[in-house]
């Protein structure tokens, strides 16, 4: 089958999801090719724009000077291709998609609701106000365009579904991942005092106000909750820790490659993923998981829906209620003086990785999918 992966799909430090989609199809024995013209050159430049929606029309020229690329370079290529895949953020790149795919097979890999995460998440938008109109069409107009939407969890379909009125069937489940190559399993000896980790973009679903004030009732431990990141959240959360005067945590702002998360990722006693309130936290798997599977490394995370659908309890997660700084506390404590414990969940977590998240593994459930497109789309 050969793939054309097209748009102005971000890649990168902090965007794996392409990279594993287009790396796990070509071990799935996909021929892909890439019509991509990057809009994004700089993840800093697009989390600004994001932050500020509507600033973000600001970049229509430079958008419509990529799709004229993009059209370009299509117009180039040979066009003997079996599907095109629209490549994540393609909420807008699926207009010109249709547009030049003609009868072929159209994916559309929207990963998220546009409207969950600027309205119900980010809280950009007023909740039935113009803009939040607006991205109900731009979540609902685009799935409509493609044959299949892939998302990446069943609750993440059920609601994507649910708000754009689409039939279930419409989507695939394509779990996000991350390459093995980069984070792999080490024997790197953990620091000391214990370094406990978290990684990403203050999103409130997150939940990094839960971990700081679970950092105040481990004082007594000889512990050290590293925060590596920035974000809507991140103002907040540092006055919290001001305000507890909290001396056990340590920030770091800078935003970090691949490489650099996975040396902190080697040398973390304990991985944290999202412990936030929201919906949304119900329905993802936060890409800050994957690392810590493929390294080994014990992973502690809020219980919900979506966590549930691949990770259990005492197996190869730690999971614990959301927005319970008590509970998470307890489980910290509980693996920082269990090392077997511990062990045992990372070496599950890692089995779980090599068989349901690695990018072949990845590949070979999507390829499956659009074989079975192809030859409906035939019919």
């Amino acid at each position: 089958m050969k793939i054309l992966y097209f748009g102005t799909y971000s890649i990168g430090p902090g965007y794996p999801r392409n990279c594993v989609i287009i790396k796990g199809l070509r071990a799935a024995g996909a021929r892909v090719e890439e019509c991509h013209v990057p809009l994004w050159r700089d993840p800093k430049d697009k989390n600004r724009l994001v932050s500020k929606f509507p600033t973000f029309l600001f970049s229509l020229p430079s958008l419509t000077l990529a799709w004229i690329r993009l059209t370009f370079r299509f117009l180039r290529m040979n066009r003997d291709y079996d599907v095109m895949i629209v490549g994540y953020t393609g909420h807008l790149d699926i207009f010109l998609a249709r547009l030049l795919n003609g009868r072929r097979p159209l994916v559309f890999d929207a990963f998220l609701s546009l409207r969950e995460a600027l309205v119900e998440d980010r809280g950009l938008f007023r909740a039935g106000g113009l803009w939040d109109r607006v991205l109900k069409w731009l979540d609902r107009r685009p799935a409509l365009l493609a044959d299949r939407v892939l998302l990446d969890t069943d609750e993440h379909i059920i609601y994507y579904a649910r708000s754009a009125y689409l039939s279930r069937s419409k989507f695939i489940r394509v779990f996000v991942g991350v390459d093995e190559d980069t984070f792999t399993p080490r024997k790197d000896p953990p620091l000391e005092p214990p370094m406990l980790l978290y990684f990403g973009t203050y999103l409130r679903l997150h939940g990094v106000d839960t971990i700081i004030r679970a950092a105040k009732l481990l004082e007594d431990k000889n512990v050290v909750i590293e925060l590596i990141g920035n974000g809507p959240e991140y103002l907040k959360v540092r006055r919290l820790a001001d305000e507890l005067g909290l001396r056990n945590v340590r920030f770091e702002t800078k935003w970090l490659d691949s490489y650099s998360i996975a040396d902190r990722v080697g040398v973390a006693s304990i991985c944290l993923g999202i412990f936030g309130a929201g919906e949304k936290a119900r329905r993802v798997i936060p890409c800050k998981v994957f690392p810590a599977l493929a390294m080994a490394k014990p992973l502690i995370t809020g219980e919900t829906p979506a966590a549930t659908e691949v990770l259990r309890h005492g197996d190869n997660a730690y999971l614990v209620p959301l927005n319970n700084p008590q509970a998470l506390a307890r489980a910290i404590r509980v693996l920082l003086d269990d090392n077997q414990l511990a062990t045992n969940i990372g070496l599950g977590g890692a089995k779980t990785f090599q068989e349901r998240f690695t990018p072949a593994a990845i590949g070979r459930e999507l390829m499956a999918e659009l074989e079975k497109i192809v030859v409906e789309k035939r019919k």
